[in-house]
C-alpha cells in the first residue's frame, strides 16, 4: 500500500478552515447575545417612557387643578384675605400711545439764536 504524500499546503488549509468555522460560530453566538441585550435595553427604555408619560399626564392635571379660577379665588379670599373691590374703588387707566424716542443731536434752530442777539 502506498500512502499519498500530503503537501505542506494541506497542513495549513485544513486547520485554517477549522479556525474559520469556529470563528464563524463564535461570531454568530456573540451577535445573538448582543441582539438579546439590545432587546432587553429597548424593553427597559419603553417601560421608562411609559412611566415618564404617566408622570407627565399627572403633572398636567395637577397644573390644571392649581391654575383653575375657582381655586385661585379660594386662595385669594381665604389665605391672602383679599376681597372683591367695590365698583367705586376701581379705576380704569387708559394706555397712551407708545412712548416715542428722544432725538438727540446738534440741530439748533437758528431763529431762537437770532432773537437773543
Amino acid at each position: 500500500m502506498r500512502r499519498k504524500k500530503r503537501g505542506l499546503l494541506s497542513y495549513i488549509i485544513i486547520p485554517l478552515y477549522f479556525i474559520l468555522i469556529l470563528f464563524g460560530l463564535f461570531s454568530v453566538v456573540w451577535l445573538r447575545t448582543e441582539i438579546v441585550n439590545a432587546e432587553y435595553r429597548l424593553g427597559r427604555l419603553e417601560n421608562t417612557m411609559t412611566d415618564v408619560l404617566k408622570q407627565r399626564r399627572s403633572l398636567f392635571a395637577e397644573k390644571a387643578e392649581l391654575c383653575s379660577p375657582s381655586r385661585l379665588e379660594n386662595v385669594a379670599t381665604q389665605k391672602l384675605g383679599l376681597t372683591t373691590p367695590e365698583r367705586e374703588k376701581v379705576f380704569v387707566v387708559k394706555r397712551s400711545s407708545a412712548p416715542s424716542t428722544y432725538k438727540a443731536g446738534w440741530d439748533v434752530k437758528t431763529d431762537s439764536l437770532r432773537k437773543e442777539y
